[in-house]
């Protein structure tokens, strides 16, 4: 047998630093504590420097290459030559040599020698990094899993130490510094964190004894070495950051919070383990320098030691892919010129390419079984070539095609073990392709993205592609329309001719289950134009939610159907006179996008390169364009025989020949209510000769945010995804608060006095308190109030009180308002779920309200089902302004439809005075309702005089005798007004009860269990549809949660069982 020879040593000492580097590459068969499967080891040869890059990489790691090398060359070095192991299988990946000669004009040479340790013989003098590894968990006593640490302490004690070879430490040759001995500690030493500050160590010095080893006197500078308790290690050493004065510590699980690595800079290593308790065990290297302590001995001497080391499976594997589940098939390749027919794409995890798609009409389509189809399996090597990216596989397979005819090659294919994390929007959009359901600027994500308010700063994220995709849907559409005029140079303007810049507005629209919508939409910054010179006039009227309630009602009432109909483009579809069309700055991207759609259209040469667009129709952001929309949509309807609302401009009625219906306007969402199908879609068909339109029908589906279900119970909505999506998932992400951890809180603000007083004396917030506040909170002030108010308006009324209290902090707040507020969030979070529930049912008859006290008392009172309202006020429970809330609440059916609650004006001087504010207030409201209801055809009977109850008698004898007495003399100009209602019988007071008074919420924080059953009562919990309802499927009932403290709900009045559904209309 004849030995094969080693490769001569070389002496690469006096090559200038930075000429020549060697590389390796290892697999390691435990996958590390943060993912880590792989290394790459770069060695300088001159001075013998070591770097240790750990990688999750399956291939050979060009990015780790490409960015260490272009980094050694921006500081200086040559990075002439690299030398790689023959048998390592970097120098024979023809990808990998091709990207780092191509790349960084680098020369690959190879070792030729069978061992990688000996690598070109720079690292002769050392053990294998794998020897290395695993002798530092052993001494430490750590788990393979922290094997990514442990070789980067290895590597940094071989390179602060004297090279055998060189006789020189390479931190020094190579960085002018080393670590210094006394800062070389073993890894896996335990170690406790200090408190940064003097003071904290100081104390901690005058607790403990000093560390006999190290008798030295405590310093300011440092920290002194002392004697900590037992059990008062905080982690393990695991090595050095960026500096050796900053160590990685790791901390085990304890209290609740997971294990992390800390990287600390004030820190007592305990190598000998004093620190340690009787139940604590000692590593290896803590019993050996227990023992060695104190003690001298000849290098030469034998020392053995007999311990019960804990054992090591950590070694280094040929290939990171199971060959079990690895597959090989034999394909045909078409000859050279020919399409391969297979797309391929790139895994940005582990630097493999990915079989992302074939088409059907190939032979590889059958070749290759679907199974490995979009996005199942890595393709690991053709033939001989080990391909790193999607563009070295195709290069690897058109190199292996033959020139007239195909040939036969085999490809290897290994499975994905978990979904790719990026990539679900491109399979999303193969899968549309195979589906012919082409919606490029709709993707699937397994998280919900977030639109940053800036089109640039979203084209800078790693969704760019999908931005581009909205820029370019948006562009089409306005295409579409005939939106914008051709580019224009913009010295061809008229002389004093306004230029508004461009603004895309980026929005993310969910579309399903992990399905969301891109949209880009284009606006003009009209911030600068000026009335009568740019516009006449901005108002737009749209919907508000008492009109929008109303419709829902007397659709439940009288079973009629309610759908959506949404413009699309509305502003774009409004034509403006050419003397009055806008001229805007060109968006992102549009030039390019314009010269792709029309390629043979040349443009006018502009000197100063700069481009301007002239705006045909209507766009957002033009302060008048509103108005012409609407002015536009108000003739269109007329013309169908809509009448249009006096009080409230939005609201039209259609009622001809049997058929009638309700639409309320908003922008170009329209919410209808009809009794006749026909009628709903003579009216679509009708818009549809001006305008794309599309409907929302069924039995659930949304109007702006909210969620409407109809069915044969009835009529209900709610926010319940709105607050989800807005509200709970960002100032309460599953990620770091789970539900169960959220402490509930069944009152959205609290009743003791403490926090009266602590509204009332608090001073606001100082510059850098309130960032603190909004960095503890999650946001400004401004926009969680404003988040909870769009709620508080359009579904959960039980808000309202504490929205008007605490919004009065908006220009100062307190960090006791913030932390209202937050509460506030925190009942949402607990409580999301409270539908608003209309019941299908006659108007006839009354429902009971009532409250129990102690058995058999009780007090109850009848509420009629027609149209009602019920007024409340305070007497200055604000401490700190003095001045009184009152609420109302106005019910049709028995359930809400209407609610205001507002800070009156000017102090009260007694109950009474403000009694009669908050009466003149329900009387002011009631007007605007009956107007709303004549306009729908209610009859008259139902709403003249219109009932309001108030719990004040005082009040009432006042307001009724129109005697204005020298108590009341001050408010005469408000007591004359009512009383004229009430002599015109527009409206009829009537006394109810304080404990039954709904409105008594919305002036004061009452408890829970008033405040809960005065709002399931306002909100129809008493209606909610039967368990195994359909409407109760739908509603999700299932998660309605109510407060712990009321005893049972509210319960069905005995007249409002049985009802048969109304089929007259309100005019019959």
């Amino acid at each position: 047998m004849t030995k094969v020879p080693r490769v001569k040593i070389k002496d690469h000492t006096v090559l200038p630093i930075g000429t020549r580097f060697h590389i390796d590459w290892a697999f390691w068969n435990v996958t590390s504590i943060r993912g880590f499967t792989a290394t790459l080891i770069v060695v300088e040869s001159t001075t013998r420097y070591i770097w240790t890059f750990n990688s999750r990489s399956k291939s050979a790691p060009i990015d780790i290459c490409l960015y260490f090398f272009n980094q050694m060359k921006s500081q200086g070095y040559p990075c002439i030559r690299v030398r790689c192991d023959e048998d390592g299988g970097l120098v024979n990946n023809t990808e990998f040599c091709k990207i780092i000669y191509k790349d960084l004009g680098m020369t690959i040479e190879s070792t030729g020698g069978y061992e990688s340790s000996i690598n070109g013989t720079a690292e002769t003098p050392i053990r294998t990094l794998k020897r290395t590894v695993r002798s530092e968990l052993i001494g430490g006593g750590q788990p393979d899993e922290f094997h990514c640490f442990a070789g980067g302490h290895g590597t940094a004690v071989y390179n602060n130490v004297i090279h055998r070879i060189t006789g020189k430490i390479p931190a020094i040759e190579m960085n002018g510094y080393c670590i210094p001995l006394a800062k070389m500690f073993p890894f896996g030493a335990k170690v406790r964190v200090l408190a940064a500050d003097l003071k904290s160590r100081r104390s901690l010095t005058a607790r403990t004894s000093i560390d006999q080893r190290h008798p030295t006197d405590f310093d300011d500078n440092t920290a002194s070495a002392v004697h900590v308790p037992q059990s008062s290690f905080t982690g393990i050493f695991l090595g050095w950051s960026n500096h050796h004065n900053v160590m990685l510590v790791y901390v085990p699980a304890s209290n609740g919070k997971t294990h992390r690595v800390r990287r600390v800079h004030h820190a007592y290593v305990d190598p000998y383990a004093l620190s340690a308790s009787e139940e604590d065990t000692l590593s290896p290297n803590e019993i050996m320098l227990r023992q060695l302590h104190g003690q001298t001995f000849d290098k030469h001497a034998m020392i053995n030691w007999q311990k019960q080391i804990p054992p090591s499976t950590f070694d280094s594997i040929e290939s990171p892919f199971d060959p079990a589940i690895c597959e090989t098939f034999e394909i045909t390749l078409p000859p050279r010129g020919f399409s391969l027919g297979i797309q391929v794409d790139t895994d940005q995890d582990y630097l493999l390419p990915i079989l992302a798609k074939i088409l059907r009409d190939r032979d590889l389509y059958d070749q290759i079984p679907q199974r490995h189809h979009y996005y199942k399996s890595w393709i690991i090597q053709i033939e001989d070539e080990l391909p790193i990216t999607a563009q070295g596989c195709i290069d690897a397979l058109h190199y292996l095609q033959r020139e007239g005819e195909p040939r036969q090659t085999l490809i290897t294919l290994c499975p994905i073990d978990e979904p790719v994390r990026y990539h679900h929007q491109t399979f999303r959009h193969y899968f549309d392709s195979c589906t012919h359901l082409k919606n490029h600027h709709m993707i699937a994500l397994p998280y919900e993205p977030t639109a940053h308010t800036s089109i640039f700063k979203c084209l800078d994220s790693e969704l760019r592609p999908e931005w581009r995709e909205a820029l370019n849907h948006q562009y089409n559409k306005n295409d579409d329309v005939r939106l914008l005029a051709m580019p224009t140079p913009i010295e061809n303007l008229p002389e004093g001719k306004k230029v508004l810049p461009a603004v895309m507005s980026t929005r993310i629209k969910k579309k399903g289950d992990n399905i969301y919508q891109f949209i880009a939409r284009m606006c003009a910054n009209g911030s600068k134009q000026q009335q009568g010179i740019h516009y006449e006039f901005s108002y737009s009227p749209t919907a508000g939610m008492a009109p929008i309630r109303i419709t829902l009602c007397t659709a439940a009432v009288f079973d009629w159907i309610v759908a959506v109909i949404d413009v699309v483009n509305c502003f774009q579809s409004t034509m403006v006179p050419p003397e009055d069309r806008l001229v805007i700055s060109m968006p992102p991207f549009y030039r390019k996008w314009f010269q792709e759609k029309y390629p043979e259209v040349k443009w006018e040469h502009s000197p100063s390169n700069k481009y301007v667009l002239e705006v045909i129709n209507g766009l957002q952001g033009d302060k008048g364009i509103g108005r012409r929309w609407y002015l536009l949509l108000k003739r269109l309807l007329e013309d169908f025989g809509f009448v249009c609302c006096i009080s409230e401009p939005s609201l039209f009625i259609y009622d001809h020949d049997g058929q009638q219906m309700i639409l309320n306007t908003s922008t170009d969402d329209f919410l209808c209510a009809f009794n006749d199908q026909s009628l709903f879609d003579r009216l679509c068909a009708k818009m549809r000769t001006m305008f794309d339109i599309t409907t929302k029908e069924g039995e659930k589906f949304q109007y702006l945010n909210l969620d409407i279900i109809q069915t044969e119970h009835g009529i209900s909505y709610d926010q319940t995804d709105h607050i989800r999506r807005k509200i709970i998932n960002k100032y309460f992400p599953p990620d770091k608060i789970s539900e169960s951890k959220l402490k509930p809180v069944h009152t959205p603000f609290r009743t003791d006095s403490d926090y009266e007083k602590d509204l009332a004396e608090q001073l606001p917030a100082s510059e850098d308190e309130l960032k603190i506040l909004e960095q503890r909170y999650g946001d400004s002030y401004g926009a969680i109030l404003g988040e909870i108010m769009h709620v508080e308006v359009c579904s959960r009324f039980e808000l309202s009180y504490s929205i008007r209290r605490l919004a009065q902090f908006t220009h100062g707040p307190t960090e006791a308002a913030f932390a209202g507020l937050y509460r506030v969030l925190r009942f949402l979070a607990t409580h999301p779920h409270r539908p608003v529930m209309y019941p299908r049912r006659k108007f006839q008859g009354y429902d009971e309200l009532r409250v129990d006290f102690d058995a058999p008392k009780f007090k109850s009172t009848q509420i009629p089902r027609v149209p009602c309202t019920i007024a409340d006020s305070d007497h200055a429970r604000d401490t700190l302004r003095r001045k009184s809330h009152h609420c109302v609440v106005s019910l049709l059916n028995g359930v809400i439809v209407h609610n205001r609650v507002q800070q009156q004006r000017s102090i009260a001087l007694h109950s009474t005075h403000s009694e009669i504010l908050g009466s003149l207030a329900a009387t002011k409201e009631t007007g605007y309702l009956q107007d709303i209801y004549t306009h729908i055809g209610h009859p008259p009977s139902n709403i003249f005089p219109f009932p309001i109850f108030l719990d004040s008698k005082p009040c009432i004898d006042a307001l009724e005798s129109n005697a204005v007495t020298t108590r009341v003399k001050h408010i005469s100009v408000p007591i004359k007004y009512i009383h004229e209602k009430i002599a015109a019988d527009r409206i009829k007071l009537h006394w109810i009860d304080t404990n039954l008074n709904l409105a008594d919420s919305g002036t004061k924080p009452n408890p829970s269990p008033v405040l809960t059953r005065h709002y399931d009562f306002l909100i129809g919990v008493r209606f909610y549809p039967p368990p195994g309802s359909k409407h109760h499927e739908l509603l999700q009932l299932d998660t309605f949660i109510t407060s712990p403290y009321v005893k049972s709900k509210t319960k069905n009045d005995s007249k409002a069982e049985g009802d048969p559904i109304c089929s007259e209309s309100p005019r019959d």
